[in-house]
């Protein structure tokens, strides 16, 4: 659902063009932000999984390998949540834009 006055309710005033143009640069701002944390995060996860299929992988002692484990799941969690909160950025940008 896209309104003005959502956009309103996004920067706490009524709506005025500097103000709308502006709301419009801090959430493509955010979206960058966003966008380049998750691309980070996407090479980190790739390195951790290739290292997971390597020798050296399987010659840790138990308990590191089952910390590497813990951490490739947190880590699809954040790309997860990542990705939520680029949609739901992505939607107010859209929003913003009518």
């Amino acid at each position: 659902m896209c309104s003005i006055l959502s956009i309103s309710m996004l920067i706490g005033s009524s709506p005025d063009i500097p103000a709308i143009l502006n709301t419009k640069r801090l959430i493509m701002d955010f979206l960058d932000r966003l966008k380049k944390e998750q691309e980070e995060l996407c090479e980190r996860y790739t390195k951790l999984v290739d290292f997971k299929k390597s020798v050296q992988y399987f010659c840790l002692p138990f308990a590191e390998r089952f910390l590497l484990d813990q951490q490739d799941q947190t880590m699809k969690k954040y790309n997860n949540i990542l990705c939520s909160r680029i949609s739901i950025a992505e939607e107010k940008l859209a929003c913003s834009r009518t």
